[in-house]
């Protein structure tokens, strides 16, 4: 029994030793591979990535795409994120999970939208942790346009009021991937001076018929414009612009004729000149307060004087009128200001 005894004494004793020597060594693999590391030069510490960079290859303006890049804490400690920043206002990006312990892995995951058009174009996420360290992640892409338009903009020049403009745009989508997109007119687009219609010539082409009529101003400026799929919401627009010439065009600007008498008729001259085919002699004038009355006109073709007489009976004080020069056919108005004061008759004392 005693030697029994002895035996089973031993035997625990045997076992206790092994299970210290499994601890000693599982507390000493990570010392022993700093070791290591340190004198081979190449000790690792934090996120090591399996990539740092994608490359998209050929890529639509506008659209997103998504994005993974996986990554593992080589070091000894846990690293948590502590900012992630995007060098544009273009991307989406999530950190799972955002502490990561020794030996575990995590993913950097979202879409991004390349705003700028060309070739390998280039985008950047930078990641910074709590040891603080940052790792720069890359994507980029070559990156067209998700339609093409031709012109560009509708730019008519130099043109005369009653004209009527009528122009066309060629869209089309671009292909990539298998990718194929809609399109649609925003409504508010057809309106007392433009009138745009689309129409699709077969998929993934568009034809865009667009009339101006140019109103009494110096210059148009219109933009329509165009939507894409719901998903995308991308908008195309397109500039549609003109200088436009008055059919009749007069100096003065302004008729002043300063303090004037109530019952004082006034003479003016007025220099006219019109648009090709459109003679002097078609002219008629009127005003809404002061009475005008035409004396005397000369013409040449389409440049003419014409002597002006304002009779300012029955009003007082300022007074702010405009004559009205209306043309035959075409027909067309042009304003021109009148600025008076009109004193009060004198009174006759007796």
């Amino acid at each position: 029994m005693t030697a029994l005894k002895a035996c089973i004494v031993l035997r625990g004793r045997v076992w206790i030793a092994i299970a210290g020597l499994c601890v000693f060594i599982m507390a000493a693999i990570p010392a022993w591979q700093t070791y290591w590391r340190t004198r081979r030069g190449g000790e690792q510490h934090g996120l090591v990535f399996h990539s740092t960079e994608k490359n998209y290859g050929l890529v639509l303006r506008g659209r997103p795409v998504p994005f993974e890049f996986r990554f593992k804490n080589v070091g000894l400690s846990s690293v948590t994120i502590v900012d992630t920043t995007v060098g544009c206002a273009c991307a989406e990006v999530k950190v799972l999970p955002s502490r990561i312990a020794p030996g575990r892995g995590g993913v950097v995951k979202g879409t991004i939208r390349f705003s700028r058009r060309g070739d390998n174009v280039q985008e950047s996420i930078v990641i910074r942790t709590s040891d603080s360290r940052a790792y720069n992640l890359r994507l980029y892409g070559d990156v067209i346009e998700m339609y093409t338009v031709a012109p560009e903009r509708l730019d008519f020049g130099t043109v005369y009021w009653d004209d009527i403009l009528e122009g066309t745009v060629d869209i089309s989508a671009a292909s990539a991937g298998g990718f194929a997109e809609t399109l649609e007119l925003m409504p508010g687009h057809s309106t007392n001076t433009i009138d745009a219609r689309l129409s699709c010539m077969k998929k993934g082409k568009w034809r865009l018929y667009v009339n101006v009529k140019t109103p009494l101003d110096e210059s148009v400026y219109q933009r329509i414009l165009l939507k894409t799929d719901s998903q995308n919401g991308q908008q195309i627009e397109i500039p549609v612009l003109a200088k436009v010439m008055l059919p009749v065009t007069v100096e003065p600007r302004t008729l002043l004729l300063g303090n004037v008498s109530e019952d004082e008729k006034v003479q003016r001259e007025i220099v006219l000149e019109t648009r090709p085919g459109l003679e002097v002699k078609d002219l008629r004038i009127s005003a809404s307060i002061i009475v005008v009355s035409l004396k005397r006109r000369q013409a040449i073709g389409n440049v003419g004087k014409m002597e002006v007489e304002l009779d300012c009976s029955g009003v007082k004080g300022l007074v702010k009128d405009a004559l009205v020069i209306e043309t035959g056919s075409p027909k067309a108005v042009v304003h021109l200001p009148i600025i008076a004061f009109v004193s009060p008759r004198p009174s006759i004392e007796e």
